[in-house]
């Protein structure tokens, strides 16, 4: 499972080429907890599933994953795969952070593989990883729902 746009290493440098795959410890979340719902935004992104993923998302911010589909720009929509699981979940009244462990990975050519050779990945093994590759904000909805957010805390588009 993985993330779209993971091209660069967390701390700006160059991303892994040859680490092999992190194992996380699976950790199982509530279905509709912060946790059950990032994971499943994750597992749809992964699969390119860019429709199924944005009913995670809030409603007025549903058009970011949509671009998230578009890509680039180039009309190559990258191939991306991993091997992650749920790190930490943290959540305060209608709020929650989410994190992820384990490996991210794409190669701009969509090409076919395990590791295609313009393959470039990431790791994260710190629970409370910072990193926006490996971290969701949610937000609960007036109906008592917990969705995905870009804009966490008050911060506006």
């Amino acid at each position: 499972m993985a993330l779209a746009g993971c091209s660069a290493a967390p701390d700006g440098g160059a991303p892994s080429e040859s680490a092999p795959p992190a194992s996380a410890a699976p950790v199982t979340a509530a279905p509709g907890s912060p946790g059950d719902v990032a994971l499943s935004y994750m597992v749809d992104v992964a699969r390119g599933d860019f429709t199924s993923a944005a009913q995670y998302v809030l409603p007025d911010e549903q058009g970011m994953v949509q671009a998230l589909a578009l890509g680039d720009g180039s009309g190559v929509t990258p191939r991306v795969w991993g091997d992650v699981a749920l790190g930490t979940v943290e959540s305060s009244g209608d709020s929650a952070t989410v994190t992820f462990v384990g490996r991210l990975c794409r190669s701009a050519s969509g090409a076919p593989g395990d590791s295609p050779p313009d393959a470039e990945c990431i790791e994260e093994h710190d629970e409370k990883s910072s990193s926006p590759y490996f971290l969701l904000h949610l937000a609960r909805t007036p109906s008592a729902e917990w969705r995905v957010t870009f804009y966490p805390s008050g911060q506006e588009e």
